[in-house]
């Protein structure tokens, strides 16, 4: 008999991966609980990686080819090894202690449960998972090079600052919280953008596959399908959108636990540019679209706890 319960997800708030799982989960109609970690402190690191600990005594199911964060960032092969084996998020515990391993065994869970709850949800496409891991990781690079203060000359400070607290602390759920933390990024401001400048001060390192995956879903559009998984939403659609989300901003992100998001009018020039772009084009209306009509669920489906690092 099959254990009960809700899943248990360790989550940064604002990862794409994680908004992919979220999102697949909550279209599914599986109920979760998630952990939401703030990024101003590796608060997710323990409860990460007891998950996949645990994962030793049952077992863990993982994408063999999944990249983990860091592998574009010049990391060595044992630290992204070591990483993949324990701080990478998401991870999952399913009720019946399963551990899933990464946002696409989570996914692949969400989309075995759907049709149980009453829900529809595509699987991804084999063919294209590698390819939308990839695309992850560019969006990922290309998003946090355009926050870099060399790529924003048009930038005051506070208008980087206001950028960087709205982007890493959406989900913050009160506002006294939010501005405790605010004033926090502000005492580091200076340590904090050195870092980003060393990590990702090159963007066009990774634009191509930026281009190429947005090309493709054009083409696919083009068929005249209203979604990449046909008639409705499927997970291809659920991860490319989840990591476009990075690139044009749709103001649904984090669904119905986000408080606060960047928009695109507050984005510096060169970033703002680039999402004004990539929204005009078939893809980019596509991830707007998924958005509007496709991210809400339903509030008692995910309980969400907040886990907020002082520095």
């Amino acid at each position: 008999m099959a254990k009960a319960g809700p899943l248990r997800m360790v989550s940064i708030f604002h990862s794409s991966y994680c908004e992919a799982a979220r999102w697949a989960l909550e279209l599914a109609r599986v109920p979760f609980v998630s952990e939401e970690h703030y990024f101003l402190g590796p608060t997710w690191r323990t409860p990460a990686t007891d998950m996949r600990a645990e994962g030793a005594a049952t077992r863990t199911i993982i994408e063999p080819d999944s990249i983990p964060v860091g592998q574009f960032e010049g990391a060595d092969a044992s630290a992204i090894a070591q990483r993949r084996g324990t701080t990478m998020v998401p991870v999952a515990r399913r009720p019946d202690g399963v551990i899933l391993g990464d946002s696409f065994a989570i996914i692949d869970h969400a989309v075995a449960q759907a049709c149980g709850n009453g829900a529809a949800l595509a699987p991804l496409t084999p063919s294209k998972r590698r390819r939308w891991d990839e695309f992850g990781a560019a969006c990922r690079h290309v998003c946090y090079a355009s926050m870099t203060p060399a790529r924003c000359p048009d930038a005051t400070r506070e208008q980087l600052l206001r950028l960087y607290s709205k982007f890493y602390f959406a989900g913050v759920p009160t506002e006294a919280e939010y501005q405790a933390i605010h004033k926090s990024l502000d005492r580091v401001f200076e340590k904090w953008t050195e870092r980003f400048t060393a990590l990702w001060s090159q963007p066009e390192t990774l634009m191509p596959t930026v281009r190429q995956t947005w090309a493709d879903v054009n083409a696919e559009l083009a068929t005249g399908k209203p979604f990449l998984g046909g008639a409705h939403p499927s997970a291809d659609d659920i991860v490319f959108a989840a990591h476009a989300s990075w690139l044009v901003f749709p103001a649904e992100f984090g669904g119905c636990a986000a408080v606060r998001w960047p928009v695109v009018a507050e984005l510096p020039r060169a970033q703002r540019e680039l999402a004004e772009a990539l929204r005009r084009e078939p893809a980019g209306q596509l991830v707007l679209r998924l958005y509007a009509d496709h991210r809400v669920a339903p509030e008692h489906q995910r309980t969400t706890v907040h886990q907020l690092a002082k520095l």
